[in-house]
């Protein structure tokens, strides 16, 4: 089973320098442990000097205008993209992340793996179900390299815009 995690959004202030983030603004996030559990710290760029050595994680961000923020795409635009590439193996990359940010908006829960493959298997495969449509996936474990995720996302960005 996934763990969940309750990790409240970002305050738009910086942690450091208790600057309101502007949008536009360039900026790092990182998670802690603490007792109450994870906490969120933002950092304006300018003052980032690298993670805490307590950070869980830390990742690189752009602030948003809150009013001229993209809208995400809805579910059933996802799902048709996935059924779509489901036979162009040369899309294996980005079904594998449409298949995960499913995952995280919990319309695909992912599944135990299955012992019944063989271990001569050539690739990997995450196990994925659909409760609204009642239906099991297998999908090729594809993690896109640094340049495959721009083109995705350049990809995506222009089938979702249109």
């Amino acid at each position: 089973m996934t763990p969940e995690f309750d990790i409240r959004g970002g305050v738009r202030r910086c942690a450091k320098s208790d600057r309101a983030l502007r949008p536009t603004d360039h900026y790092f996030s990182v998670l802690r442990e603490e007792p109450r559990g994870l906490v969120r710290d933002d950092y304006a760029a300018e003052v980032w000097e690298g993670p805490p050595a307590d950070a869980f994680a830390w990742w690189e961000s752009c602030a948003t205008d809150p009013d001229n923020a993209p809208k995400p795409a809805p579910n059933e635009v996802l799902l048709k993209l996935f059924d779509q590439w489901a036979d162009q193996p040369e899309q294996s990359c980005a079904r594998f992340v449409i298949t995960l940010l499913l995952v995280r908006r919990r319309v695909f829960k992912i599944e135990p793996a299955s012992d019944s493959l063989p271990p001569a298997e050539p690739h990997r495969t995450v196990r994925v179900y659909c409760p609204r449509r009642d239906e099991q996936y297998e999908v090729s474990e594809a993690p896109p390299n640094k340049a495959e995720a721009a083109r995705i996302q350049e990809q995506l960005t222009e089938l979702l815009a249109a």
